[in-house]
């Protein structure tokens, strides 16, 4: 079995999860938590540190999904990294944590993403996966699997609304559940509106309040943000469940003198988060006018994210969605990952990133082409850290000699995985081990790879969706809807739209384009993403024409929008070929 897992790589904190006979399960960390710290940094010893060992340090770096896909490098471990780099680095660790806590090597994993995430970023992240040894399934947004894992418990017909509200980003979503398919009518996404932007206002405020007490002013201080930042960071989780805080010693901290402490009350939290959870809950009254569902038939409103834990965004939820149920019997925190490694049990076909065909999920090679579908094992640079292939000698990031096959990464803790025996010769191995190393016996088990059936517990096959013992429904059709429209440079240079946000994923039909050639050789044209007025390039489509052509010949295109949302091309007459080149693009 190729194993997969399901990731919410958040802004601040990371869940991972996983189908252990076939339910969805959180996986632990190697500080044996849910939550993983979005965080890399260099430990005393120039070692890698990430997650735990990271928080605190000077020169730990956040891991944000919001970046990828832009030119600009960071400084890290004395080079320079670009985002998708870092990102790679994260998953590498993520996935030798999966490792430790399944005790069996991890393939493949579905990654959640934020609504509004781009074609640039996607791809990004798809990078950042296959660096680090693991071969993306699906890239799908969290608003859409927190749906999937909500409706596993709650069978039946209902229109459900999702709001998450997490800490670099907040969407919405419209999903419509049926008996055998979960489909997304609408959905609309905004960055910088969670929790992040309210420990911004927290920091200001506080900073406000010490200005007044001492008579001085920090307000462009960094060195004094960055000071209060804990501060604000430790009362914002604190009165979700407390009326007030105080605060010890926010002046000391500063290095003055004066008074020790400040309470912040819950009142004063709320009157700064007020702005942003209403922008966040406007996104709901957006993904509603799109679906065309009215607010008074939504049966429900699944609040997930960090900030759900706020009561006040309950409140304001409930004033704004009047009758509208707020369920709670669905862990806001952990519901995007389970419900991505719900999906991961969902998938029944695999496309060939060399070739393009579907093969059964379950293939380690395509039946076409020959290509991988389980990348290997990688090898870790002792000095950038950056994952290489294994038939590299030489670092592709920094040219360092690599360690020999199999070195692992350096840690701050040594993860220990279990051990068994292996039934041909007793000797002792690693669990998870495919081949005995001492009489090569095959140990491969074959397990299902899908979710269990409710009704009588039989485990399922990947992709399979009614239960093969006793014919329940076990799984159901996920539909996607585009989170950004994507359009094409027309004639004269207007821009044409290809597929308006909300456009369903993946596409049920083609849309067709006609472009006339100029001259014989090759052809551009312009891609580009978001909204009208806003939008930005994001791709150019290159063609290659067949010698002979003559100039003003029609090329025939037809578009299409994969299961991940990513655009597909292609071109007659034949002979002519059709390339996407994704953009990277500044700040």
């Amino acid at each position: 079995m190729l194993r997969v897992i399901g990731i919410d790589l958040g802004t601040s904190k990371t869940v991972m999860a996983a189908l252990r006979q076939g339910e969805a399960e959180v996986l632990p960390n190697g500080a044996q938590g849910p939550f993983t710290p979005s965080l890399l940094a260099i430990g005393p010893g120039g070692e890698l540190l990430a997650g735990h060992a990271a928080a605190g340090l000077p020169s730990a770096v956040p891991v944000l999904c919001s970046s990828l896909g832009r030119t600009e490098t960071l400084p890290f471990n004395g080079l320079r990294y670009t985002p998708t780099e870092l990102a790679a680095l994260f998953l590498a660790h993520l996935k030798a944590e999966a490792e430790a806590a399944l005790a069996e090597p991890v393939e493949r994993v579905v990654l959640s993403v934020p609504v509004a995430f781009g074609a640039a970023q996607a791809m990004a992240l798809r990078r950042a996966a296959q660096l680090a040894g693991l071969l993306a399934l699906r890239l799908v947004h969290g608003t859409t699997v927190a749906a999937l894992a909500y409706s596993l418990t709650h069978p039946g017909a209902q229109t459900l609304a999702v709001c998450d509200v997490g800490a670099g980003h907040a969407d919405a979503a419209i999903v419509r559940l049926f008996p055998g398919a979960l489909t997304v009518l609408g959905a609309a996404g905004a960055a910088d509106v969670g929790g992040e932007a309210i420990t911004e206002s927290m920091v200001a405020y506080l900073l406000r309040c010490l200005e007044k007490q001492s008579g001085l002013s920090w307000h462009d201080d960094p060195q004094a943000r960055a000071s209060l930042r804990p501060l604000a960071e430790r009362a914002k989780a604190s009165l979700a469940y407390v009326d007030y805080i105080k605060l010890t010693g926010p002046l000391r901290t500063l290095g003055l003198a004066g008074p020790g402490s400040y309470a912040l009350t819950r009142e004063e939290l709320e009157e700064l988060s007020r702005p942003y959870l209403e922008e966040a809950l406007s996104l709901v009254g957006q993904a509603l006018a799109q679906s065309g569902v009215a607010a008074d038939a939504l049966e429900g409103l699944l609040l997930i994210g960090g900030a759900a834990q706020m009561p006040f965004l309950h409140a304001l939820a409930k004033e704004r969605f009047p009758g509208v149920a707020l369920p709670g019997d669905c862990n806001p925190l952990l519901a995007v990952a389970q419900g991505a490694a719900a999906l991961g049990g969902l998938i029944a076909e695999l496309s060939c990133p060399t070739c393009g065909l579907n093969n059964p999920v379950q293939a380690s090679a395509c039946r076409r082409c020959g290509s991988a579908l389980a990348l290997e094992p990688r090898r870790i640079c002792s000095r950038c850290f950056l994952p290489n292939d294994p038939r590299r000698h030489l670092c592709w990031k920094c040219g360092a000699r690599l360690k020999p096959r199999g070195a692992r990464l350096r840690r701050s803790q040594p993860i220990a995985l279990s051990t068994q025996t292996c039934p041909h010769c007793g000797a002792r191995l690693a669990s998870g081990r495919r081949v005995c190393p001492a009489c090569h016996a095959p140990l491969a088990i074959r397990r299902p790879a899908g979710l269990a059936c409710r009704r009588c517990g039989q485990v399922q096959d990947a992709g399979v969706q009614t239960c093969s013992r006793c014919g329940e429904l076990v799984a159901p059709f996920v539909g996607e809807v585009a989170g950004t429209a994507l359009s094409l440079e027309g004639e004269e240079g207007r821009l044409e739209v290809l597929f308006p946000q909300g456009a369903p994923v993946p596409s049920a039909r083609p849309v067709a384009r006609e472009w006339r050639t100029a001259k014989t050789g090759t052809g551009e044209i312009r891609l580009y993403v978001g909204e009208a007025g806003r939008e930005r390039p994001c791709a150019r489509l290159l063609l290659t024409l067949p010698a002979g052509l003559a100039p003003g010949t029609a090329i025939a295109l037809a578009f299409s929008l994969d299961a991940d949302g990513l655009l597909q091309v292609e071109a007659a007459p034949a002979g002519v070929e059709a390339r996407l080149e994704w953009e990277v693009y500044d700040g």
